[in-house]
């Protein structure tokens, strides 16, 4: 097995030893999740100089849904830490979309996106689909809603429940998703908060905007 194989398997493992707690895995997730704090080399995730806003370290947040993307499985407590990786070994950007059953531009993003996974993962990206809102506006979702929607649009990326955006709520107001996170894996720091899907919206522009931040954060 290839050292990214191990990666992943490590990140899968994490996850299945973490516990949940007042949450349902066909109802709301809600309440309190408890996932990991470290990342599946053991190193801790970055505690310092965390906040919401580009700049800022982001905080160890922490879903229920599928690391691998295997929707066919139990969904298991996610963490940010999973996906932690000071060397850029495996990850080197965090693409987060937040997004709703209900949602046209969400479907249009996922639409594109579902295609693109190996091609993101071999650049060292992982995009990881959180779903706050089912079918219907300010219904929270669930992780049937999840599974339906990766479902829909073939997704084989990560994908995690934050039901009426109890985690993601501080990066965007309510109801007004697409909403599209970007974060350096080696550093945790956020790199985009921003709100619509025009850069998003298609293949091309996913590609464009990705490209764009690895160009950003290469190192010399």
């Amino acid at each position: 097995m290839g050292s990214k194989s191990l990666y992943l398997a490590s990140i899968f493992a994490i996850a299945l030893t973490a516990c949940a707690a007042d949450d349902s895995t066909s109802g709301v997730a809600r309440g309190t999740v408890t996932g990991t704090d470290v990342n599946p080399a053991g190193v801790p995730y970055p505690s310092a100089n965390q906040g919401y806003s580009t700049g800022f370290v982001a905080p160890n947040l922490k879903f229920i849904g599928w690391p691998d993307g295997d929707f066919t499985k139990e969904p298991v407590p996610v963490s940010l830490a999973n996906f932690y990786d000071p060397e850029g070994t495996t990850y080197k950007l965090i693409h987060i979309q937040a997004a709703a059953g209900w949602c046209g531009p969400c479907q249009a993003e996922a639409r594109a996106a579902g295609p693109l996974t190996d091609e993101l993962a071999a650049k060292g990206v992982v995009w990881l689909t959180a779903i706050v809102d089912g079918t219907k506006q300010s219904a929270g979702a669930t992780s049937d809603d999840l599974k339906s929607w990766m479902k829909k649009f073939s997704l084989k990326n990560p994908g995690v429940v934050d039901s009426d955006q109890q985690k993601l709520g501080p990066f965007f107001p309510g109801a007004a998703v697409p909403w599209n996170g970007t974060i350096d894996a080696r550093t945790m720091k956020v790199l985009e908060s921003q709100l619509g899907g025009n850069n998003y919206d298609s293949a091309d522009a996913i590609r464009k905007s990705v490209d764009k931040w690895l160009a950003k954060t290469a190192t010399p």
